[in-house]
């Protein structure tokens, strides 16, 4: 056997990971979750502000002591405050069971009209008070059918609040219902700041978020969750929008059960 003491580099080898999408995940984890916390502490804080002044107004110095007025309004604020944290925490409870395969539905007949109607009236005081126009165009022969009342009530409750938040004032929002062949089709449009075309695929992605062009911001989470509840009954749900004139979301509900 001969053995050569020259040594040769015969060659190099290399193993390349490309930790882009990883690194794009845990950023996108990292800013929810700022988002998330920011979202549970500004109510928390205008809640213990509140509770703060209305225990110091309970003294024995008259000066300090609230009106009648005054003490309804922080009572309001406190309420107020506690539902929207409530809301939020329901987002990410309803987030986790879609992630864990968990999420059900309750179905029960009902009709839509009125629950699209209860939702819009809900949100006209707050379009009011922005100068925004909401209207309602409901098909009269839209059918009565099993449906999960609560969750699909969710999903308008969502569209609309994000329609209201990314409307500018003197903007309009229309809510519209008809009936199709197997199916029922909802779309909420806005006249709002509009999704740029980068961000529009990833807007029903769990940890997605928006900021428009007024500086408002969302999370994403809302908008996973409404993918999640459409899906779940066996509807599809699309997205229209172009950057600066508007956005109009539009889903479908399955009429197997329709009466």
């Amino acid at each position: 056997v001969s053995v050569t003491s020259e040594k040769k580099v015969l060659g190099v080898s290399i193993l390349l990971h490309d930790i882009t999408l990883e690194k794009s995940i845990a950023q996108m984890k990292e800013d929810f979750t700022n988002v998330m916390v920011h979202e549970l502490r500004s109510p928390l804080t205008a809640i213990k502000a509140s509770t703060d002044l209305l225990l110091s107004s309970e003294t024995d110095d008259k000066k300090d002591e609230l009106s009648s007025e005054e003490k309804h309004k922080l009572t309001s604020l406190i309420s107020e405050q506690s539902r929207k944290m409530l809301d939020e925490i329901a987002l990410i409870l309803d987030a986790a069971k879609l992630e864990a395969g968990l999420f059900t539905l309750q179905k029960s007949e009902g009709d839509l009209k009125k629950l699209i109607q209860e939702r819009a009236t809900f949100f006209s005081p707050a379009a009011s008070e922005k100068f925004i126009k909401l209207t309602v165009e409901i098909d009269p022969s839209l059918p009565s059918f099993s449906y999960d009342q609560v969750h699909v009530g969710q999903v308008i409750n969502n569209l609309l609040s994000n329609s209201l938040k990314f409307t500018p004032s003197g903007g309009t929002i229309k809510i519209s219902a008809k009936p199709a062949i197997g199916s029922i089709i909802v779309s909420v449009s806005d006249t709002g700041a509009g999704i740029p075309k980068e961000k529009q695929s990833q807007l029903f992605s769990k940890f997605a978020q928006f900021k428009s062009t007024h500086g408002t911001n969302g999370t994403g989470l809302g908008l996973y969750i409404v993918k999640g509840i459409v899906e779940a009954h066996g509807g599809t749900i699309t997205l229209d929008s172009e950057e600066g004139k508007g956005t109009t979301i539009t889903f479908t509900l399955p009429l197997e059960e329709a009466k």
